[in-house]
């Protein structure tokens, strides 16, 4: 499974239209306020099977694929 396509599905589905993002790319560029991060986070949590903590604060693409590989090992 390849963490980052899964994650862009979920980002592209939420949205409503293609997302390009890398490793590097902030929340705040897709144009994600709070509430669709915790939306999109939910969405992860059920795809991978993880659990966030409440007080998760991400900002890029690669820091929420770093954590979902962490807590999938």
């Amino acid at each position: 499974m390849n963490i980052s396509q899964e994650l862009l599905s979920i980002i592209t589905a939420f949205k409503g239209k293609p997302v390009e993002a890398d490793a590097s790319t902030s929340f705040d560029e897709l144009d994600l306020d709070s509430l669709d991060k915790v939306d999109i986070l939910m969405q992860v949590e059920e795809k991978f099977d993880i659990t966030f903590d409440d007080d998760l604060e991400l900002k890029t693409v690669g820091e929420l694929i770093a954590l979902i590989e962490k807590l999938m090992n």
